[in-house]
């Protein structure tokens, strides 16, 4: 992707926020999603 990391992760940190999920759980739904 042409998304620098730092921007995906900023956007990930605010979706959890607005879902109310942490930023961790965010991450193994992406981890398990990419497998």
């Amino acid at each position: 992707a042409d998304i620098p990391e730092i921007l995906t992760s900023v956007k990930l940190g605010h979706i959890a926020s607005f879902l109310g999920i942490s930023q961790e759980t965010l991450s193994r739904i992406r981890a398990k999603k990419s497998a």
